[in-house]
């Protein structure tokens, strides 16, 4: 059972460093890490607060909705193509799919929130960065199970309700 949980995780994080959204992830945090840059010149005084303040506020948004499209593609793209179904039929529980899918959610938030203590770090200082970054990755956690949720139970509902399907 773990083996075939882990297998699905670990798929799942292939998945997703392979595609393209964690590459446009680390280019969008060098874009927000220039503008930081930038705000930091415009600023009169505390300019490292500045950035900080404006990389943070520019990070969050960003970085939700790369975890919400991540998770919300790799579960429709197992759909798309019969992955899901094959490992489906296997001797395994739809439980244990989810624990992988979830593993894989939790490991991705964790792999963005790392890059993302790169662009804190530095300028709030050490303790407060992995502060920032704690708090940060429960929330990329938490919207990745809320992604999967939604992709679980909204997914088939449209065909469940004859009214509103085509």
């Amino acid at each position: 059972m773990i083996n075939r949980t882990l297998a699905i995780a670990l798929h799942s994080i292939e998945d997703a460093l392979v595609g393209t959204l964690m590459r446009a992830y680390c280019l969008l945090l060098l874009l927000v890490m220039g503008v930081g840059w930038f705000a930091a010149e415009l600023a009169v005084i505390e300019q490292n607060a500045f950035r900080l303040a404006v990389t943070a506020a520019l990070l969050r948004p960003l970085a939700v909705m790369v975890v919400i499209l991540q998770v919300c593609t790799g579960f429709n793209e197992a759909v798309r193509v019969g992955q899901l179904q094959l490992v489906l039929s296997l001797n395994l529980s739809r439980n244990q799919y989810l624990l992988g899918r979830v593993i894989s959610g939790s490991c991705i938030a964790g792999l963005i929130a790392g890059v993302a203590i790169v662009s804190v770090a530095p300028w709030s200082g050490w303790d407060a960065g992995l502060l920032w970054v704690s708090s940060f990755f429960l929330e990329l956690l938490l919207m990745s199970l809320f992604a999967l949720f939604v992709v679980v139970t909204f997914g088939s509902l449209g065909a469940g309700m004859p009214g509103f399907s085509g």
